[in-house]
């Protein structure tokens, strides 16, 4: 089923109101919802905890939950408030918690994202999930550090219940200055891929819990001048300065960053091989159509207009049909091939054996394109 609404029309140099604004994010929080729902389907019932609870023990600094480091562990999730469900896992955890009433107490935390494959096609049982944790600009070291050992005792904890979770605990304003510590990037890759990552932040990430991107405001289409568009969206009011995040554009890739990405990726492939295969020949894409809007675009252009169908806007999907127009030459037609492989055996799903597969969404959009292909109806 396709879902289509109207389309949502921003120009910054005819005017703009609040309530176009508001109803722009929220049409981006519920394609988020849609990705969080299917991520957390993807889960067995006790994985589903780790989901359900994470903005929680980063929001409170409770010693029942997971996690607990100290006492003068920094915490706080700004505007977060949690859900019923969220409450529930917690009391399943710890019978007598409860959410106490800070006040008017400033939040240490930004924001709280999932980013990757959670919530896609490409979501197999073997996947991670990464978490990206945006602490307030003015947090001391000493926080910080206190905040990465939680964070190391909470991936201990999903562990335990067979979740590989990646907590990367950085700043918004040292992301965009490039001070941003090593291990934001993925498991110490450097600042390589700062931009290609950045896209693939921008559309694949589920926005769990504290402040909505910048990014989500600026027109596909204007982003060459995303600073300016951002100044006017704070200074004349049309949104407060504690409601967003700001990682900023990702308006192209810079040349210097394909080749580091590209030997970063045959590293990677020694563990997950499909997934590497996909990502190598999307770094050859980009830097062979520098014309072409990169994948973030398209995902965003698609919203505005008022695509939300989780089906057509799933990041593995989109990836597929850029790699298919780019290789949709004859002498390009074995590499079409290798594709397509690679992204069904990323997804894991055998489809011979899909009616034992809980996720149901993903069989029935993975049979949709392996009909597509005209592959046999076993393979």
């Amino acid at each position: 089923m396709t879902a289509h609404v109207a389309p949502i029309a921003l120009n910054f140099d005819e005017g703009i109101d609040r309530k176009t604004l508001r109803r722009l994010r929220d049409r981006f929080l519920a394609v988020n919802q849609q990705r969080w729902q299917r991520a957390h389907s993807a889960l067995t019932y006790r994985q589903q905890m780790v989901l359900e609870i994470l903005p929680l023990v980063f929001h409170t600094n409770h010693p029942a939950l997971p996690g607990y480091q100290d006492a003068d562990c920094p915490y706080g999730l700004s505007h977060y408030q949690p859900s019923p469900a969220t409450l529930g896992a917690a009391r399943r955890l710890a019978r007598t918690f409860s959410v106490r009433d800070e006040g008017k107490r400033q939040a240490d935390l930004d924001a709280l994202f999932l980013m990757g494959s959670p919530g896609t096609l490409g979501h197999s049982v073997a996947s991670d999930l990464d978490l990206w944790l945006c602490h307030r600009s003015d947090l001391s070291e000493r926080g910080i550090r206190c905040l990465e050992r939680k964070a190391d005792r909470l991936s201990d904890w999903a562990a335990s219940l067979g979740v590989e979770l990646h907590v990367f605990v950085f700043c918004a304003d040292d992301w965009r200055a490039g001070r941003q510590r090593a291990e934001v990037t993925g498991e110490n890759c450097g600042s390589a891929q700062h931009y290609l990552l950045l896209d693939e932040f921008y559309r694949t990430s589920i926005h769990l819990g504290g402040r909505y991107p910048m990014w989500w405001l600026v027109p596909a289409d204007q982003e060459d001048r995303y600073d300016e568009c951002m100044r006017q969206l704070v200074d004349c009011r049309f949104i407060r300065g504690d409601e967003f995040i700001d990682f900023g554009p990702v308006s192209a890739i810079p040349e210097e960053e394909f080749l580091g990405a590209g030997v970063w990726q045959l590293y990677k492939g020694i563990d997950a091989p499909w997934k590497s295969i996909l990502k190598l020949l999307l770094i050859e894409c980009y830097a062979q159509t520098s014309d072409q809007p990169l994948l973030s675009s398209v995902f965003k252009r698609a919203v505005y207009l008022g695509k939300t169908d989780a089906d057509g806007l799933d990041p593995y999907v989109l990836l597929y049909n850029r790699l298919e127009a780019w290789l949709s030459a004859p002498e390009a037609s074995a590499r079409l091939d290798l594709v397509r492989r690679s992204l069904y055996l990323k997804a894991g799903l055998p489809l011979t054996r899909a009616d034992q597969a809980p996720e149901h969404w993903r069989a029935r959009l993975l049979a949709q394109l392996v009909e597509r292909w005209q592959w046999p109806g076993r393979c």
